[in-house]
């Protein structure tokens, strides 16, 4: 496939170019959790990579596997095991568990357009830089900075992809099992990639087999072998995890079971072309005209970027999904796609020097301009209010506290879902105070509690019945209070409350509940926060240790300790 050092030189560019990526996402991710903390998604992915290495360090690699393949994620955790023993995660290990795909993905669409598409070398380095150097990549909450796993989704869609588009111009059964590869990937990093796939590759194999004379036989010999690595080994986690990945998909799927009107639905399209950024838009498009422009003779339009880009969105329109707005990011790669070749065959462009040089500058100078936007409020997402200096004040007031009442454990009781809430917690406990979540050796003669956080100094941190008391929806409601009605699950949850005897209650004031029933309101927990609050303050159990803390623009914490020990 490598048979020239302009080859060797032009991979050893984009190597160069998408490690200093890397570097310059660890400086955005530094710079942002200086100040911020983890939006929940990003937050909860970061606490498992180090459930995950602590596992793997004290009870061995077969429980840090285990443990990589207990959630609706492997790929990642399964990663992490093979460095655990080496280091401890940080906030930059995300960055670079994504960023060495960035660099397969890089390469690969660098030899789709060299030598599958006949494309110039150099334009080939300029063409592949978009497909991983648009704005989402760049945005705090969802890009490269972050560490959740819709990007890792995009990535792992466009490797697949792209090799099986390398299948329409070789006889070769390479490209098949790299596609193959990718997609077994693409599932282990996230469980709905099955979905996409199908969704995105399906109708372009039933279209290709059904126009196929001839070749059909060899066609379907060629698509099993590609299935052969999603069968073996995304096939066997799905299998292994099927109970969990059931429940979190079809029970729970709180956003795949919201059946929004055909109106409401409609935003996942403008939510697709927000990830691509306004720039690198307008230069895609002034790509696709110049080709246009050059065009001598009657050519047809490649109909298969066009449908690998509407795809996702579509599907999401029509299912009525909810309005997440990172879901809709693998139809990127269509886009970029017909952008680089809206054509069948050889471009129109091809024939021009001054055309090829246009798309290439305006294609790559859109995807540097991506990146010299970072830091940016992206749409659909904005700016982060969240502080870092405040989520640090109110541990560090109840662990001052803890530390001068002699106290070795501390269990926190928090009942609110807002950009404060426990998760984030845990989170900033293990990377700025190096705490390490507990094991089950651990958690041993611990009711209730779900994990643990033990620093250094070995004060340790302990949340119990947290998924009861930050319920984000109704069904986690149900599942973990007692009680037939509102009222009844009320007077539960406050009894449970009391019963695990917390040393620090973290309450939100007044001006914080309203703003959490007002703009926090879809998550169930913030609409029963008041009554929860007001319960427990008069039970006249807990004093408070001083004025509530600001944890962001728009909410006030107040720590609580036991009245009897005052």
């Amino acid at each position: 496939m490598l048979n020239s050092r302009r080859d060797l030189l032009a991979i050893v560019a984009l190597l160069a170019i998408t490690i200093a990526q890397g570097f310059y996402a660890v400086k955005l991710n530094r710079d942002f959790y200086a100040q911020h903390t983890p939006f929940f998604d990003s937050c909860s992915y970061s606490n498992q990579l180090a459930v995950v290495a602590n596992s793997t360090r004290s009870l061995g690699f077969g429980a840090g596997v285990r443990r990589s393949l207990a959630g609706n994620v492997a790929l990642p955790f399964l990663e992490e095991n093979l460095i655990a023993k080496i280091a401890a995660p940080t906030r930059a290990t995300g960055v670079w568990l994504q960023s060495i795909w960035m660099i397969a993905l890089a390469i690969s669409m660098y030899l789709y357009f060299a030598h599958y598409r006949k494309v110039d070398r150099w334009l080939a380095v300029l063409l592949a830089l978009p497909f991983v150097s648009f704005a989402r990549v760049y945005d705090w909450n969802g890009g490269l900075p972050d560490f959740r796993m819709d990007l890792s989704l995009y990535i792992f869609a466009s490797l697949t992809v792209v090799w099986y588009l390398a299948t329409y111009e070789t006889e070769s059964r390479l490209p098949w099992l790299l596609a193959g590869f990718s997609a077994m990937l693409a599932c282990l990093a996230r469980a709905q990639s099955p979905v996409y796939l199908l969704l995105m590759i399906g109708p372009l194999f039933v279209v290709r087999l059904a126009t196929a004379r001839g070749q059909r036989r060899a066609i379907l010999v060629n698509a099993l072998w590609m299935c052969l690595p999603v069968a073996i080994a995304a096939g066997a986690f799905l299998a292994y995890n099927f109970k969990y990945l059931y429940f979190y998909y079809v029970t729970w799927g709180a956003d795949e079971n919201r059946h929004l009107p055909l109106r409401e639905s409609a935003t996942h399209l403008y939510m697709a072309a927000s990830h691509v950024g306004n720039v690198l838009i307008w230069c895609a498009l002034a790509a696709i005209a110049i080709n246009i422009v050059c065009i001598r003779k009657l050519q047809a339009p490649d109909w298969k970027p066009l449908w690998l880009a509407l795809a996702a969105p579509l599907f999401l329109v029509l299912r009525g999904v909810g309005l997440n707005p990172f879901v809709t990011m693998p139809a990127v790669f269509g886009f970029l796609l017909f952008a680089c070749l809206p054509f069948v065959g050889i471009q129109p462009a091809a024939r021009f020097l001054w055309a090829r040089a246009m798309i290439g500058i305006l294609l790559a100078g859109g995807a540097i301009a991506c990146a010299a936007a970072a830091g940016q409020p992206q749409m659909y997402t904005g700016p982060s209010v969240t502080s870092m200096p405040g989520m640090r004040a109110v541990i560090d007031r109840a662990s001052q506290d803890a530390r001068s009442r002699g106290l070795r454990r501390v269990q926190f009781v928090a009942p609110e879902l807002g950009d404060f809430y426990s998760c984030g917690i845990i989170n900033v406990l293990i990377y700025e105070y190096g705490a390490t979540p507990g094991d089950e050796k651990n958690m041993k003669g611990v009711e209730h509690a779900v994990g643990g956080m033990y620093l250094p100094d070995g004060l340790s941190y302990l949340f119990p019945d947290e998924l009861a008391f930050t319920a984000s929806d109704e069904l986690f409601w149900k599942i973990r209070v007692a009680g037939s009605s509102d009222e009844e699950k009320l007077g539960n949850v406050v009894g449970m409350m009391v019963a695990d005897n917390p040393d620090y209650l973290l309450l939100p004031d007044d001006a914080t509940v309203k703003w959490l029933e007002h703009d926090r309101g879809f998550y169930f927990i913030n609409m029963h926060t008041r009554a929860i609050v007001s319960r427990l303050r008069a039970l006249n159990k807990w004093v408070s240790l001083g004025d509530p803390v600001p944890v962001d623009a728009n909410e006030k914490i107040e720590v609580l300790a036991p009245r009897d020990i005052q």
